[in-house]
Parts: C-alpha cells; sequence; structure tokens
C-alpha cells in the first residue's frame, strides 16, 4: 500500500457523519513519512486487530483506510493515538 485515505469524524458537532455537511478527508503518501510514524500507524491496526476498544464519540477520531494483499482494512483511532502528520492531511470540504 503506497497510500492512507484519512477521514476525520465525530466532535460534538457529530462532524463527518451521514447527517453532516462539512466532510473533512485527506490522503497520506507512506513513502513521505517517518518510519516512526509507519510503526505507530502499523501498531493502532494492530490495536484494532485485538480489541474491541469503544472510542469516545465526543472526540474527533481519524478513519485511516489503507488496502494491503488481503484486502481493504479500516479503523478509527481517537485524534491523540494519531500522528500528526495523519492529522494534517485532512482538509474540511461541503458537501
Amino acid at each position: 500500500m503506497s497510500k492512507l485515505k484519512v477521514e476525520r469524524l465525530g466532535g460534538i458537532g457529530g462532524f463527518g457523519g451521514n447527517m453532516s455537511h462539512l466532510r473533512s478527508v485527506g490522503e497520506v503518501d507512506l513513502a513521505k513519512i517517518s518510519d516512526e510514524d509507519k510503526k505507530i500507524i502499523e501498531a493502532l491496526f494492530e490495536l484494532h486487530k485485538n480489541s474491541g476498544e469503544s472510542l469516545n464519540r465526543d472526540n474527533f477520531r481519524y478513519r485511516i483506510t489503507r488496502k494491503t494483499a488481503a484486502g481493504t482494512e479500516s479503523i478509527e483511532a481517537e485524534e491523540d493515538k494519531v500522528p500528526t502528520v495523519i492529522k494534517q492531511c485532512v482538509k474540511d470540504e461541503i458537501v
């Protein structure tokens, strides 16, 4: 996988939900991020596989999607666990 697709969801206003007119989306090229950030992202995917962690819906969270040989994988992670490079790629758009 060479790119990650990113969406920012939630918050008090429920941004990014089905009824929202504001979407926050972005994309990150894995070749352009540090090895440390790649390790954090991989750890988030591993944590998601091994945990039924419940997310606080009033806080922002990030849905990160990647394609692998096994198919497409998506996770949601709380904002404070997501590397800055992921958060910075997100731009708001009105739908």
